[in-house]
């Protein structure tokens, strides 16, 4: 597999290739100081990790850019200053995990492989932070278990793991899926995260 890593930091992009080559084998890594570095060949990469210092010298559009050139990388931002409006644009923006500071390698390890499996990881300090500003009960036919769901997906955490939490069986965690996209008109969980997110 091939990784990107896009930071200004040199630690930071050394730290992570040792983890990567600690734990695959057979990858190649390239390592980038600038987003705007980034080549035309973005197609033969099957991953990229961009650290984001500053929103403010950072175009998040740049995610979704990557997904319509490389329909199959995985995007993780890493953001070690917790930013609540960078997570919910990189979410909005497509990225598959936002994260900031992993405190051990089995961490780090767990969450690249669920990533690599299909699955999403937003940090859930930071999604919880930002849906404890919003009024989450606004719309009267979110049930009290579906509100649960929802808190449960915000976290990126899937049906199997959801049933887990809640106690019931992933075909009841779908049905909830089912009627919480159909109740707020959306079509995906992306997008529940993203309605969460966006709540007044």
């Amino acid at each position: 597999m091939n990784i990107l890593i896009i930071s200004e930091s040199f630690i930071l992009k050394e730290a992570l290739s040792t983890l990567f080559k600690e734990k695959f084998k057979n990858i190649n890594i390239k390592k980038e100081k600038d987003v705007k570095n980034l080549s035309k060949d973005i197609g033969m990469y099957g991953m990229a990790i961009i650290d984001i210092r500053e929103k403010c010298n950072f175009d998040l559009n740049i995610i979704s850019n990557i997904k319509e050139n490389n329909k199959r990388i995985k995007v993780i931002i890493y953001n070690l200053y917790k930013d609540e409006e960078i997570c919910i644009k990189s979410i909005r923006n497509g990225a598959d995990a936002y994260i900031t500071d992993i405190e051990d390698k089995e961490d780090f390890g767990y969450i690249i492989n669920k990533i690599m499996s299909g699955g999403n990881f937003y940090d859930p300090f930071v999604v919880q932070k930002a849906m404890n500003k919003k009024e989450f009960n606004c719309n009267n036919d979110i049930t009290i278990r579906e509100n649960e769901v929802i808190d449960e997906i915000a976290k990126g955490l899937s049906n199997r793991e959801i049933a887990s939490r809640l106690g019931v069986t992933e075909y009841t965690v779908k049905k909830h899926i089912t009627n919480i996209l159909y109740k707020l008109n959306l079509r995906n969980r992306q997008d529940i995260i993203i309605y969460i997110n966006n709540l007044s």
